[in-house]
């Protein structure tokens, strides 16, 4: 998480971010997540082969890094 935020898309936005709107995207994020496994599941196979390196859980742990560590995901340290 420590470089996340120099490289991120919306690195420049982030100073505008309120607490209701991460709180907002906070709920819209685990939405998303509740449905990962059926986006997971219309993957193309050779995504998703053991060669590729990714993993269904591989992917759930990257993308629960906004509720797990929110302080550093939402850069509020």
């Amino acid at each position: 998480m420590a470089d996340f935020w120099t490289e991120h898309a919306f690195r420049d936005a982030q100073r505008l971010w309120s607490a209701a709107f991460c709180e907002g995207m906070r709920k819209e994020f685990q939405a998303a997540l509740a449905s990962l496994q059926a986006i997971w599941e219309e993957l193309p196979d050779e995504w998703t082969e053991i060669e590729s390196g990714l993993s269904l859980a591989g992917i759930g742990s990257l993308l629960w890094k906004f509720d797990r560590e929110a302080d550093t995901f939402w850069n509020r340290l």
